[in-house]
């Protein structure tokens, strides 16, 4: 394997930038782009205090997007699910938080964890288990889905993380308020 790089300039922003390409067997793949457009998510701070890795991960796939390196976005996304959904279900049972977070089966720690006839968890579990399918065909050769993957995927995210969000608010101002 040998590295090519190319310089681009950019008729939107007037900016140049370069683009590290990976060539395997003459087939170029790209692995850098400088300088380096760090993407920030803009998440509350209940999403930020719970899972910090989570907002870094989905940092990071905003970057790969904005960068239009397609075959990393959508298993980008998939790992920021996990990330969230194990630490949202650690934070909910403490006392086995060790044994979720090594749960190889992201899947079955959904659908164990977030029932979908629960009332409080059952969108999480309808949403998660999307985004899950839908970050898992990102990373095949053969696509079983034909909408537009990358922003479904996103928009199932979000959905988790608000309600996730919703309910960290939720718990947070029934323990702050109380009858006086």
């Amino acid at each position: 394997m040998t590295t090519e790089v190319a310089i681009y300039y950019c008729k939107m922003c007037f900016n140049a930038y370069t683009v590290e390409y990976a060539n395997v067997r003459g087939f170029l793949s790209p692995i850098a782009v400088y300088p380096k457009d760090k993407k920030i998510a803009n998440f509350s701070d209940e999403i930020k205090s719970l899972s910090p890795k989570f907002v870094e991960v989905y940092s990071q796939c905003l970057s790969a997007d904005n960068a239009s390196l397609d075959s990393l976005v959508g298993s980008g996304f998939r790992m920021a699910l996990e990330t969230l959904i194990k630490d949202f279900a650690a934070y909910l049972k403490p006392d086995i938080a060790e044994e979720i977070k090594k749960e190889a089966s992201v899947s079955r720690l959904i659908d164990n964890e977030f029932r979908e006839d629960d009332k409080e968890f059952g969108d999480i579990h309808r949403f998660a288990k999307r985004c899950w399918w839908l970050g898992n065909d990102e990373t095949h050769y053969y696509k079983k889905y034909t909408i537009d993957e990358r922003a479904e995927l996103k928009n199932c995210l979000d959905i988790v993380v608000s309600e996730i969000e919703r309910y960290l608010k939720k718990e947070y101002l029934i323990q702050k308020i109380q009858k006086k």
